[in-house]
């Protein structure tokens, strides 16, 4: 009884955190500080109070939820108090926390299956929650349009628009930062925290970091977003990579998925998550490459 009135108590809260962030970005507030903003208050606040468990990681997917762009959800001039903007924020706060439980109930249960331990998790999780409501949204409201539509040599030249750029340099350099510095500052001492606690420290880096870098005049929103995506993959167990190097690569590659997904997912909140999801899926799965150069290139010292 008590672990059900804990999984009902983490959905109510991730359903208010995405409430929040999005009542923050229509005041207009930027998403990365609105979304580190919420899930730091309500993590501490939940802690502080002892309700509710480890709920921290249901509130931080609630407020990736909340990064969303409605106008690009819905139509363009979407507004937040017009009918089809309630519509999809009753939805987004709803579902998230139902999308949330779903999620973490599987994970109980099949923890290898449901890679637990890799960053961003969360934010895929808040995609996928995205994604749900926004069809349940449009299906309602009669609308058959939701993916951008780009012909093939369009869409290509988008990618090289946002992959061959300078701006792509900073970004993977913000990245980068963010998934190896809170682990060069905090060492082991993160995962040696409760999910509240490894959860506020991550939005904390994401609020101070992420707002100073907001202040740089030119790209310092990209910056911004890049650095709070990196932070996601140092939230990486230490079982799944652990290394430095790992981490670096890992954060590399998060930018280049962010835009592969910007295409088809621009406006969606947790494609942030989704990018560094991947981008540890797929350092994860460098491991054993690695072994075998190793082993193949350096001389046996037995």
């Amino acid at each position: 009884m008590r672990n059900l009135t804990q999984k009902i108590t983490a959905g109510l809260f991730s359903s208010l955190s995405c409430l929040l962030v999005l009542g923050l970005q229509y005041l207009g507030n930027h998403p990365v500080p609105s979304s580190a903003l919420v899930t730091f208050l309500l993590v501490a606040t939940v802690s502080t109070l002892e309700l509710g468990g480890a709920c921290g990681p249901a509130i931080m997917c609630g407020s990736f939820v909340g990064m969303s762009f409605l106008p690009d959800l819905l139509q363009p001039g979407c507004s937040l108090m017009a009918r089809d903007g309630m519509l999809l924020v009753l939805l987004l706060s709803f579902g998230v926390g139902m999308v949330y439980l779903c999620i973490h109930s599987l994970s109980e249960r099949y923890p290898d299956m449901m890679l637990n331990g890799f960053g961003g998790k969360l934010g895929a999780t808040a995609l996928l929650a995205t994604l749900l409501c926004t069809l349940a949204a449009r299906e309602v409201l009669g609308m058959s349009y939701l993916f951008p539509s780009f012909s093939r040599s369009e869409s290509l030249s988008r990618l090289h628009d946002n992959l061959f750029s300078i701006v792509t340099i900073y970004s993977i350099i913000a990245s980068v930062g963010g998934a190896v510095v809170p682990l060069m500052v905090q060492g082991k001492g993160l995962y040696k925290l409760s999910a509240n606690g490894r959860v506020g420290v991550t939005a904390l880096w994401g609020l101070c970091v992420g707002g100073i870098l907001l202040l740089i005049p030119l790209h310092g929103s990209t910056l911004s977003y890049s650095w709070y995506m990196g932070t996601f993959v140092s939230m990486t167990a230490l079982e799944v990579i652990s290394p430095i190097p790992f981490l670096m690569v890992a954060g590399a590659l998060a930018p280049v998925f962010l835009a592969l997904l910007r295409i088809p997912f621009h406006g969606f909140g947790g494609v942030l998550g989704m990018a560094s999801f991947l981008a540890v899926i797929i350092t994860y799965h460098l491991e054993p490459l690695r072994l075998h150069l190793r082993n193949r290139l350096l001389p046996d010292r037995t």
